[in-house]
C-alpha cells in the first residue's frame, strides 16, 4: 500500500485545489496542431512530424515532474514544520481524514499524534513520523518519474497509433473549441466539490490506482477488438467494472456532501472567493482526461465537460453569482446544485451508459 502514497500527498502540500496533479495533462497546442495536419493529409512526413511533437511533449511532462519533485524537496522542512504546528494548535491534517489502516506512515502519524496529545514532550516522535511520511512521498515521486521515463517509447507508440487511427475523431475528442467561460461554470465547480464529498481532500488514492488499472485494461481490450473483433464481451465486462467502481465512490461522496450540509457549503464559499482556486478548478473541469476519467465525468456531470458541446447547468445563476458573490446567492446556487447532483446520481442507468460507451468504442 506504500505505492498509494504518491496519490495522497500532493494535495496535502497544496490546499488551494481539490485535485492532485493531473496524471493526464491536456494536449499541448503544438500536439493538437500536428494531429490536425496529419488528419488533413495523412502521409509519412506528417506522421513523423507528429511523432517528433509527441516526443517533445513527453519530455516536457518529465521535466515538469522533475521540477515539481525539486520543489517538494526544497519545501520539505517547511512543510513538516507546518504540519507539526497544525497538530500543536489542535488542527486536523487533511490527509489524515483518509483511511489509515492500510498505510503504515499515516498510521504512525496517528499514533504519534495520540502520544503527543497525552504528553507534549513526545514532539520528537511526532516530527519523526511526519518526516517519514514526507520522505516516503519523495521516494514514490522518484520511482514514478523513473517509471515514466522507462515507459516513454511504449506510451508514445500507443499515442501515435491512437491519433493516427481511422477511429480517432479530433474534432470530437480533442480539438473542438469549448466556449464556456468561468462565470458560466460556477455551478459545475460546485458540482465537482459535491462529487468529492464536500471536502477539500486529496482524491481517493485507491481510486487513482483503479484509474490506472482500468484504463490500461480497457485500452488493451479495445486494441485487441480493433485487430480481430473477437472480445467485445470482455471489453463490456471491463467497462461495467469501471462504471460500478466510480458510481459507488461518487454515490457515497454525494451522500457525504449532503451530511456535511452547511459546513461543506461554508468551506467552498470561502475558497471560491480566491480567483486562483477558481481558475485552477475551471481549468481542471475543461481539461481532457483518459477514458476512465471521461467515465467519471459522465457519472458526475452527465457529460464530458471538456467537449465542445458541453453546456453547463445553472448557467444563469452562475453568472448572477459571479456578478454579485454574496453568501445568499452562493447558498441558493449551492443548494440547487446539491439537489441536482443527488437526483442525477440516483437516476443514472449504468447499463445504458455501459452499452453506449461500448458502442462508441466498437463502432
Amino acid at each position: 500500500m506504500k505505492k498509494l502514497l504518491l496519490f495522497v500527498l500532493v494535495l496535502a502540500i497544496n490546499l488551494n485545489a481539490f485535485q492532485t496533479e493531473n496524471e493526464h495533462p491536456p494536449l499541448s497546442e503544438s500536439t493538437k496542431k500536428a494531429i490536425a495536419i496529419y488528419k488533413q493529409n495523412p502521409n509519412e512526413t506528417n506522421k513523423n512530424a507528429l511523432l517528433n511533437t509527441l516526443n517533445k511533449s513527453y519530455e516536457s511532462v518529465i521535466l515538469r515532474k522533475e521540477q515539481k519533485l525539486n520543489s517538494y524537496i526544497a519545501q520539505r522542512d517547511k512543510t513538516i514544520q507546518k504540519w507539526l504546528n497544525s497538530v500543536k494548535f489542535g488542527k486536523d491534517l487533511p490527509f489524515m481524514k483518509l483511511d489509515n489502516s492500510n498505510n503504515k506512515e499515516r498510521e504512525k502519524i496517528k499514533n504519534a499524534i495520540s502520544q503527543y496529545q497525552k504528553n507534549p514532550k513526545n514532539e520528537a516522535i511526532l516530527k519523526e513520523a511526519l518526516s517519514d511520511y514526507y520522505d516516503a512521498f519523495l521516494n514514490e515521486q522518484q520511482i514514478h518519474i523513473k517509471q515514466t521515463k522507462e515507459l516513454k517509447d511504449e506510451r508514445i507508440k500507443q499515442s501515435l497509433e491512437y491519433f493516427t487511427s481511422k477511429n480517432f475523431n479530433p474534432k470530437r475528442q480533442i480539438l473542438g473549441q469549448n466556449s464556456t467561460s468561468l462565470n458560466d461554470a460556477l455551478a459545475e465547480i460546485i458540482a465537482s466539490f459535491i462529487c468529492s464529498g464536500a471536502e477539500i481532500l486529496p482524491v481517493n488514492p485507491e481510486l487513482r490506482v483503479a484509474e490506472r488499472s482500468f484504463n490500461a485494461n480497457i485500452n488493451a481490450l479495445k486494441k485487441t477488438y480493433d485487430e480481430n473483433r473477437t472480445n467485445k464481451e470482455a471489453l463490456k465486462n471491463e467497462l461495467e467494472k469501471a462504471y460500478k467502481k466510480l458510481y459507488s465512490y461518487r454515490l457515497n461522496a454525494i451522500s457525504n456532501a449532503i451530511n456535511r450540509g452547511e459546513a461543506g457549503a461554508n468551506l467552498l464559499f470561502n475558497k471560491m472567493q480566491n480567483s486562483e482556486f477558481l481558475n485552477e478548478n475551471f481549468a481542471e473541469l475543461k481539461s481532457q482526461r483518459n477514458l476512465y476519467g471521461r467515465i467519471d465525468r459522465l457519472i458526475c456531470f452527465g457529460t464530458n465537460t471538456a467537449n465542445s458541446d458541453f453546456h453547463p447547468r445553472f448557467k444563469e445563476l452562475s453568472n448572477e453569482l459571479a456578478k454579485n458573490f454574496t453568501k445568499t446567492n452562493f447558498t441558493r446556487l449551492y443548494q440547487k446544485v446539491l439537489l441536482e447532483q443527488n437526483a442525477h446520481i440516483n437516476a443514472i442507468n449504468l447499463n445504458e451508459l455501459v452499452q453506449k460507451n461500448l458502442d462508441e468504442l466498437t463502432k
